[in-house]
């Protein structure tokens, strides 16, 4: 054996006693949001972070396993950042709804395509390989989204509804972000978990040991960019 071989063993050891939350993420602080307030709560320095709610979310980005629900509701998303004050609030408290910046993918975009970083709630046939949301149908398989029929069976406002049965266009985008404050939100719950004041080289494992439990719905990548 030689000496970086046996340097790679050291580390493969030590890194085999690591511990990571659980599914459940018992033990990592969380903080409620009831109103504007709760997001000076978060802190601005890097870690990770995940997104519970309570609210029927219908869509994913992937086709695979989610993890399991607990406290009657399910983590959405799961992501790293250098910033979680400011993450935090482009994913749900972002009232710009024309925000380039990619965050989470739940109300519909009231416009025509917006440029990339924007992720799609519905293309034609013949775009199909941009990526999309897919539902899933009575047999639990998964379906991209490329008619309107399929896209009303998402979580959509009344709004949103009547954008979709009146549009014209050929591809349908999500906005990036939301406002959890808004109309279509209010009556749910959202938690963010988080974990800070920890090496970059740490939350990034958390990251990719904990999606093992499965990926959040509302994630496209299983390690890395979410």
């Amino acid at each position: 054996m030689n000496k970086w071989t046996n340097e790679n063993f050291k580390l493969k050891n030590f890194i085999s006693k690591l511990e990571i939350p659980n599914n459940e993420l018992y033990g990592v602080e969380y903080v409620e949001l009831k109103n504007s307030l709760d997001f000076n709560k978060f802190p601005k320095s890097g870690g990770c972070y995940w997104i519970w709610t309570n609210e029927p979310i219908k869509h994913f980005f992937h086709k695979n396993k989610n993890p399991n629900n607990f406290d009657g509701g399910e983590i959405i998303y799961n992501g790293i950042t250098q910033d979680i004050n400011g993450r935090i609030k482009k994913h749900l408290s972002n009232k710009d709804i024309q925000d380039g910046y990619s965050a989470i993918s739940i109300d519909l975009y009231l416009g025509p395509p917006p440029p990339s970083h924007f992720k799609k709630a519905m293309v034609s046939e013949k775009n199909r390989k941009q990526k999309i949301a897919f539902i899933k149908d009575n047999k639990n398989n998964f379906l991209s989204i490329e008619t309107k029929e399929n896209l009303e069976h998402i979580n959509l406002s009344d709004v949103e509804k009547k954008f979709v049965e009146n549009s014209t266009y050929n591809i349908i985008c999500f906005r990036n972000g939301i406002n959890i404050f808004d109309e279509k939100h209010e009556t749910n719950k959202f938690r963010v978990y988080f974990l800070t004041e920890i090496e970059p080289i740490y939350y990034e494992f958390i990251e990719k040991e904990w999606r093992k439990n499965g990926l959040p719905r509302l994630c496209t990548y299983k390690s890395g960019r979410c």
